[in-house]
Formats: C-alpha cells, structure tokens, sequence
C-alpha cells in the first residue's frame, strides 16, 4: 500500500513539474523571437550603416566603406553580440521543450506502473 502512495506523490510530482515546463515555454518562445528580432535589427542597422560610408571601429580596426561582398560578413562580425543572445535563446527554448518531453514520459511511465500496481 506505500508503493501505492509512493506512486501518487510521484505522479503529482511529475504533474507538478509539467505544469512548470509549460509555463515557461511561452517566456521562453517570447524571448526567443526578441532576441532573433534584435539580431536581425542590429544587421540591419550595421549594413545600412556601412552602405552610407559611415566610419565603424572592428575590434579595433576602422572600416569604411567595405566592397558590397563583405559588407554582410562584417556586419555579422559587428553583431556577434545579438547573434549570440539569439543563439542562447533559442537553445533555452529547445531545452525546455526536451525537458517537457521528458517529463510527459516520465508521468506516462508512472501512470502506467500505477495501474499496474492497482491492478495487484
């Protein structure tokens, strides 16, 4: 009869964890979408820039006017920041979507080791 109680503590538990997964999926998603809007905005800008002949330091080094080929290289190069922020985001949220999978299967598992368990 403990198993039993075990078992029920434990799937309320995995409800629990579930339930918290969720919740943050749509924080996630939210910041993920800013983050890759930023990213796109900051190239935007730093091209836009560039194209005008606008003088932009490089990690040290002054550019200005760079052939059309490069422009879009260096413009990723300057936004490395935003790219990165984007990356992440979008890494928490993958994340959080395998741990939410996980946990869906986890409950599945003691749910079916409960009915299981019931049945003796």
């Amino acid at each position: 009869m403990i198993e039993v109680v075990q078992m029920a503590e434990q799937i309320e538990s995995a409800c629990r964890e579930i339930q918290r997964l969720s919740g943050q999926l749509d924080k996630l998603g939210q910041r993920q979408a800013e983050a890759a809007a930023e990213y796109d905005k900051a190239i935007a800008i730093a091209l836009v820039k560039l194209k005008n002949g606008e003088e932009m330091d490089v990690f040290g080094m002054k550019v200005k006017s760079p052939p059309a080929t490069t422009s879009e290289k260096i413009a990723k190069g300057l936004c490395y920041q935003e790219r990165l922020n984007a990356d992440l985001a979008e890494s928490a949220l993958k994340a959080c979507q395998q741990k939410l999978r996980a946990a869906e299967a986890i409950l599945s598992g003691r749910q079916s080791k409960n009915r299981y368990l019931d049945s003796e």
